[in-house]
């Protein structure tokens, strides 16, 4: 059995010197570092807070509830719009790509769908061997 955990802790440790991983790390370097992203940050999670906090009360009509989610909502837009934000956002993107495909490999290969699929490359798609496929076989 300690085998298998030793096969996953290196997998892991693949995986987390991989290009991508490397790319969200810095990414996140960056956006930690960016005073202007941290300002945002802060007031967008300290808004969003103060209007749960307000909400779970029951105390907020529908029509001040309605304003502040679209407050939240543009606070939301500014944050995104910020350059350190975007590149973080790109690089989880890319990262749980990476994730998910080695999930869905891994998936084939303890299933037994098809260890011909999963050399291919074929994450798991369910699609094997059906009309139209997926197209890695």
């Amino acid at each position: 059995m300690n085998e298998y955990f030793e096969k996953a802790r290196e997998l892991g440790r693949l995986i987390l010197s991989s290009e991508q991983s490397l790319r969200l790390s810095d990414a996140h370097a960056a956006l930690d570092s960016d005073p202007a992203a941290q300002t945002k940050i802060v007031e967008f999670t300290e808004y969003q807070a103060v209007l749960r906090q307000a909400a779970d009360s029951g105390h907020m009509d529908a029509d001040i509830y309605d304003k502040a989610v679209d407050k939240l909502a543009s606070m939301r837009k500014g944050m995104l719009e910020l350059d350190a934000a975007k590149e973080y956002i790109k690089a989880q993107e890319e990262f749980d790509a990476l994730a998910d495909a080695v999930i869905n490999v891994l998936e084939v290969m303890v299933k037994g769908d098809s260890v011909d699929a999963a050399k291919k490359g074929c994450g798991g798609c369910g699609k094997h061997g059906q009309p139209g496929g997926c197209g890695s076989h």
